[in-house]
């Protein structure tokens, strides 16, 4: 398909240059009536129905179906006439903290705004507004807009349910006051926020077109003078991204409003476009994980649900395998934090989480039990914490949104949980190791884009039931340290020269191999620096991270590893001289303060301690340098912590760091040659490493491996898993572990259950003798008889179990 066959809502925009021409040709009409212009250049899509399709399925459609139908307001209605939760919520006082429209307060809010005189403000500015002093009065404009919007509509929702005229009128009110005042810049300077202001007008709208607030003389003037010339507004601007679903959004939802099968069909057009090539497919929005792949599925499940109604099924539309709104809606759970927070990547917020209220949506449509576990697990935060944050934001986990109280029906008793592993989302770049007891470990491999911070290769760590090592996103966004949060030091990676690192970055993925025990993921930056290549290597061996570094350069460089931390930091090295530096680039606007360090370390050890909680963390150096420490700001530049800077100066360098999360129990790391045991309570790893930086003590003697990598896991002193890259043995305390006839690229084993679990990769032949007193494993995924001799169990490997 050529560029030029595009809709006006491609990536490209260059067919939005032919309907904008015809639209202002057009434009004196308008003063006559509703417009339909040309649409001749909208590309079809196989699956969508075409505009005299939609113009006969408009005509057909009951009113109201925007936001809800006729039927399904009844169904409401009944309900709120017994006792239970959404009668609750129907009647209580108007909540303090959430600016959406909420299911809780609803009737409140609509009483507020009965007794309010309707005036309608000037133009609004932008959010960023509020961020600067001279533009506060636009910034408070663009909050009396959005709450005008919002209270029309609980008006309307509030007529419909409790079929008081009065509230029909005062929403009518609302919308001629919008209509007389509408001017021909619109009401908003940014489009997608326009957008964002009208989509609900028009559902209100819809739900009070057939009272008599809303005589024909009035619709029209509605229909003529508001909603078709914001549309025809938003058609016309050049937008993409996540800001363009938003424009999609709001004409098709408008089009559905006045029955313009025309505007419809452009919407549907523009939708099916960005879900072909904007949605990866693996089903996530590449700009983030978080705020605009969310605001982008708001966008478009407001329009899915108004064309549902209708007879247009945009749920189970699928342009290309995998790019479906069911897709969006299951991939943000493969990246979540298990307490449904989201990492804060890029222009993410740290106080970012799983939106349930559209899940309350996914589950009704698909009746996936995935998206009814979601549900039933986000609403138990509730009322148990996993941990302060989540305490902090118990709104956003209570079953008290729009959708809920709309829609929302009883949950199913029991739920299975789905087995979410690791992955290499590709789409955003993000490479997610978790293990199965809710440690996780994020890599930002993600491509250069707008939105892209200058930290490749950063990583974040989640594990003790909370955010450890973080990525704080973009919190004040537009404002005077918005350079800071995009800057490499305000990243968990590794800073040149203190500066940041180059624009046009593309760090890659080069070797990604997860599992159930030892999982590893390899990053590439290829000059990251001018004349700087960096390689970040990250071990998941069950709960323990580590990350090795090696960075190379053709002249002396001044290299900082950084790592910060939630919690008080704790234990500076006794070793080296103490040294008291500038931590790099705080800059004039930002609240930082230096702290103590150490000059010349090779190894060191520092604890992050939250209450109970907190952060072990092992160093290794393959050369002298000087640990820094400092605060740094968090989410806010009103709050820091502590930061661990690590620095070299050299022409290439090798870091290794241990982290260890734990909640309660402390751990201790030891080190002997390149093996390190880790052991916390009556568990114990053994993790060898040939390539550690830095000799170490003499080797203890307990473990011994030809493998590149190794890791054994011991708890309350039986072997429970083990795992090797580039190797054919390992032994514990003299005594065999597993043992191969030839090197393996990868074995990874579990002991843990009657039948061990077995995965390998690169052999086809020879056999494998594994410690265990088993005479079955499953192999691969296949079950494999084994010979068993003195707790030692033997099994010939056959092509087909390495998938040959």
């Amino acid at each position: 398909m050529r560029a030029e066959e595009r809709t006006i809502f491609n990536v490209a925009n260059r067919q939005r240059k032919l309907l904008v021409g015809k639209v202002n040709a057009k434009a004196r009409m308008m003063d006559r009536g509703v417009i339909l212009p040309d649409r001749a250049a909208v590309r079809e899509f196989h699956g969508l129905p075409g505009r005299d399709v939609l113009a006969r399925l408009l005509e057909s459609a009951a009113r109201p179906f925007l936001i809800a139908s006729d039927r399904e307001l009844s169904v409401l209605r009944r309900g709120l006439t017994k006792q239970g939760w959404k009668r609750s919520l129907y009647l209580q006082d108007v909540p303090d903290e959430p600016t959406e429209l909420m299911g809780a307060g609803l009737l409140s809010l609509a009483n507020q705004w009965l007794k309010r005189d309707i005036q309608v403000p000037d133009q609004a500015g932008t959010f960023r507004d509020f961020y600067c002093e001279e533009g506060y009065g636009a910034g408070r404009r663009w909050l009396d807009h959005r709450a005008l919007s919002k209270g029309c509509l609980a008006l309307a929702i509030t007529y419909q349910i409790d079929r008081d005229a009065e509230n029909a009128e005062k929403a009518a009110e609302i919308l001629k006051a919008y209509a007389n005042a509408y001017p021909a810049d619109g009401m908003f300077r940014e489009p997608e926020e326009e957008a964002q202001w009208l989509i609900p007008l028009a559902q209100s709208y819809d739900l009070i077109y057939r009272s008599r607030a809303l005589a024909v003389g009035n619709r029209e003037t509605v229909e003529r003078k508001l909603l078709n010339r914001a549309a025809l507004r938003l058609v016309r601007q050049p937008l993409v991204g996540w800001e363009q679903a938003w424009l999609v959004s709001a004409v098709g939802i408008v089009g559905c409003a006045i029955r313009d099968a025309g505007l419809l069909h452009i919407a549907l057009a523009g939708f099916a476009d960005q879900l072909t090539i904007q949605v990866g497919a693996d089903g996530l929005w590449p700009e983030s994980v978080h705020d605009h792949h969310f605001s982008v599925l708001t966008a478009f499940t407001t329009l899915a649900e108004a064309c549902f109604r209708m007879g247009v099924d945009l749920y189970n539309f699928e342009p290309e395998p995998g790019r479906r709104l069911k897709s969006m809606f299951l991939a943000p759970i493969d990246c979540a934090y298990p307490s449904f927070e989201l990492p804060a990547i890029d222009d993410g917020r740290y106080d970012a989480v799983m939106p349930l209220s559209l899940y309350e949506v996914a589950f009704r449509r698909w009746q996936d039990p995935v998206f009814a576990w979601v549900l039933k697990t986000g609403y138990r935060f509730a009322k148990r914490p996993m941990n302060k944050k989540q305490s902090e934001m118990g709104y956003r986990f209570s079953r008290s949104s729009l959708y809920a109280f709309l829609f929302g029906r009883d949950l199913p008793v029991r739920v299975l949980e789905p087995r979410v592993e690791s992955k290499f989302l590709a789409s955003p770049g993000i490479c997610v190791l978790r293990s199965d007891s809710g440690t996780l470990l994020t890599m930002d491999c993600g491509p250069a884009r707008d939105q892209r911070h200058l930290a490749a290769l950063g990583i974040t760590l989640y594990g003790g039931n909370r955010q450890l090592v973080c990525d704080y996103g973009t919190p004040e966004c537009d404002s005077d340290t918005s350079t800071y949060y995009r800057h490499t030091a305000s990243h968990n990676t590794v800073m040149v020269d203190g500066k940041p690192h180059s624009t046009g970055v593309n760090p890659k993925l080069v070797s990604f191999f997860p599992g159930n025990y030892l999982q590893l993921a390899q990053g590439e930056a290829e000059e990251v620096y001018p004349g700087v290549d960096h390689t970040r290597r990250l071990l998941l061996v069950g709960d323990v991270a580590i990350v090795q570094d090696f960075l190379r350069s053709d002249s002396e460089r001044v290299y900082d590893w950084l790592l910060r931390c939630e919690g008080e930091l704790f234990g500076l090295p006794g070793e080296g001289r103490s040294v008291r530096a500038d931590f790099p680039f705080l800059g004039p606007d930002i609240k930082g303060e230096s702290g103590p360090g150490r000059e010349n370390i090779t190894h060191a050890e520092i604890r992050w301690a939250d209450g109970e909680a907190g952060l072990l963390a092992g160093f290794s150096l393959d050369a002298p340098g000087d640990l820094i420490t400092a605060r740094c700001p968090a989410e806010t530049t009103a709050r820091t912590v502590p930061v661990v800077d690590i620095r070299r100066r050299a022409e290439s360098a090798r870091y290794l760091a241990v982290l260890v999360p734990y909640n309660g129990c402390i751990p201790t790391i030891e080190r002997g040659g390149k093996t390190f045991k880790i052991s916390c309570g009556s568990t114990t790893h053994w993790i060898h490493l040939a390539d550690a930086p830095g000799a170490g003590p003499e080797g203890h003697g307990e473990m011994e491996t030809d493998a590149s990598i190794a890791a054994v896991c011991e708890e309350e002193g039986n072997v429970s898993a083990l795992g090797l890259h580039e190797g054919s043995y390992i032994n514990l305390r003299g005594e065999p572990l597993l043992v191969t006839a030839g090197k393996f690229k990868r074995i990874e084993a579990r002991l843990d259950s009657r039948n061990p679990l077995v995965e390998f990769e690169g052999a086809s032949g020879g056999h494998l003798t594994l410690k265990c007193h088993s005479r079955a494993m499953r192999v691969n995924g296949h079950r494999i008889s084994a010979i068993n001799l003195g707790g030692m169990a033997t099994i010939r490997l056959v092509g087909v179990l390495a998938g040959q």
